[in-house]
């Protein structure tokens, strides 16, 4: 089992980002997913007898106060990596930051995730390169400058890292919590 913690984007970017993120599924046949930021991981080897209750004890005790993030769009960028095919890099904020420190504080015995704020577009394997430019020339002037995040996601999956398409329909939402 893996653990990921996703910051999602307000109501109307959340609506914004979804419909990108469902029409690069259908053309070119993949999976859908909920648009995130993943602010923490923790791989399965890593779990070290980590419980989802205290997982969740922790998030209700230390996490139930926390403040609506807004980042800044960077760029739209590709890569080879799967979780990275097409996404959008965000700049990082010291809001931010602290809130990851915040998620290193309690789990880093458990994971040494390190920050790439950036919110996927789709998962593919072997997407042709010149179809990820075609669509970053398409999408760039369309992403919102200024993208909010105003919950706070506790996701997992029991089978493992993901790696092809289909892995993300294991994802299962155990606790959501709302920012303020």
């Amino acid at each position: 089992m893996d653990f990921s913690f996703w910051l999602i984007p307000e109501k109307n970017q959340k609506k914004f980002f979804q419909k990108i993120i469902d029409n690069l599924a259908q053309k070119y046949s993949s999976c859908s997913f909920i648009p995130h930021l993943t602010i923490y991981y923790i791989p399965p080897q890593n779990k070290k007898n980590l419980e989802i209750k205290t997982i969740l004890k922790i998030l209700k005790e230390n996490f139930n106060s926390e403040e609506k993030i807004n980042l800044q769009f960077s760029h739209l960028d590709f890569s080879d990596i799967f979780t990275k095919t097409l996404y959008c890099q965000m700049k990082t904020n010291q809001q931010l930051i602290n809130l990851y420190d915040k998620f290193k504080k309690f789990f880093g015995n458990y994971s040494d995730y390190q920050l790439n704020p950036h919110l996927s577009l789709i998962y593919k394997n072997n997407m042709n390169v010149k179809d990820k430019k075609k669509e970053i020339k398409k999408l760039n002037s369309l992403i919102p400058k200024t993208i909010i995040f105003d919950k706070l996601s506790l996701i997992i999956r029991d089978k493992g890292h993901i790696k092809k398409e289909t892995d993300v329909l294991d994802w299962k939402e155990i606790k959501e919590i709302n920012l303020i």
